[in-house]
């Protein structure tokens, strides 16, 4: 297929997301590229690591114009020589003109027909500071290149990511991670300082799934809080609660049914269910007191709550 970077043929049944990335910062773009070249190379080598790939893409065609050492001492800068070339093909607004509601910009640039030639550029005069007009061929050079299809940053910084997939019957993200941050992140340091390493991916994944683990923990000690506030009873709410765990080994049991990996989204699952199983079990308590009330013993009431409790409640 013509013009084609990529062909990838994936699929899954848990979250989007490759199994190993690595995001690099750094403002020097060349260095950026080299690093990421190289870290390919070296991930490639790894077992059970495959397709690597970054998220460099070619755009459009483009004409770079660095300064020469001529251009440098006549007292040029990379600024005069950018503003020049935008003013000679793009133009400058002269005066604005009011035609009815309308407001018409008078643009000064080359004719349309001029600025589709590559000699127009070469052909044309920059002025330094003092007004003098310097030919363009001997203040700056043109070089044929491909710009970027888009430009990531972070913090300033240009951003790299360099992403993988790992077949996890023979490695896993962690330890690809683990081997690169010994092995490879020294010589990546010391062959370019101006690049910062981050690693992510699976890493990243894991630290997220701590962070919801404490948080579940944090939800189920406030809904023992709320519920032993409004019982006014510190037994009921953990008899209420007890509920809890069987969801839980519900929901992994699903998991290892089905074969899909618990993952981030299945903690979020199992969060929602923590709430919707303390709900169904205050309701069935609520209804077995409301039973003894009436004069059943505790054995009546929990057999006749036990199948009728949610139709009651609706």
């Amino acid at each position: 297929m013509a013009g084609a970077k990529a062909l990838t043929f994936s699929g899954t049944a848990g979250p989007p997301g490759r199994g190993l990335s690595i995001q690099l910062e750094s403002k020097n773009l060349e260095d950026l590229r080299a690093a990421s070249e190289e870290l390919k190379q070296v991930i490639a080598t790894y077992p059970g690591v495959f397709d690597p790939q970054d998220s460099f893409r070619s755009g459009r065609p483009e004409i770079k114009v660095p300064l020469t050492t001529a251009g440098e001492a006549s007292g040029l800068t990379r600024r005069d020589l950018d503003d020049a070339v935008r003013a000679a093909f793009f133009g400058i607004e002269a005066q604005r003109i009011q035609r009815g509601r309308d407001e018409v910009k008078a643009m000064v640039r080359y004719p349309e027909a001029e600025r589709t030639k590559l000699d127009t550029l070469r052909d044309m005069r920059v002025r330094s500071s003092d007004g003098t007009a310097i030919p363009f061929s001997i203040v700056a050079e043109t070089q044929f290149g491909e710009s970027l299809a888009a430009i990531e940053r972070a913090d300033y910084n240009r951003v790299v990511s360099v992403k993988a997939e790992v077949d996890k019957s023979i490695t896993s993200g962690d330890e690809v991670l683990a081997r690169l941050e010994t092995e490879f992140s020294p010589k990546l340091r010391a062959g370019y300082p101006s690049v910062n390493i981050s690693l992510r991916g699976e890493s990243e994944e894991r630290t997220s799934m701590k962070s919801l683990m404490n948080g579940l923990i944090l939800s189920i000690l406030l809904i023992y809080i709320l519920l032993a506030i409004s019982l006014k009873s510190y037994g009921k709410p953990l008899f209420i609660m007890s509920v809890i765990p069987f969801g839980i080994i519900g929901a992994l049991m699903g998991h290892f049914i089905v074969g899909i990996p618990v993952s981030i989204l299945s903690l979020f699952g199992v969060l929602a269910l923590s709430g919707i199983v303390v709900n169904d079990s205050l309701v069935l308590s609520h209804h077995i007191d409301d039973l003894r009330r009436e004069g059943m013993s505790l054995r009546e009431a929990v057999l006749e709550a036990g199948p009728n409790a949610s139709a009651r409640f609706c």
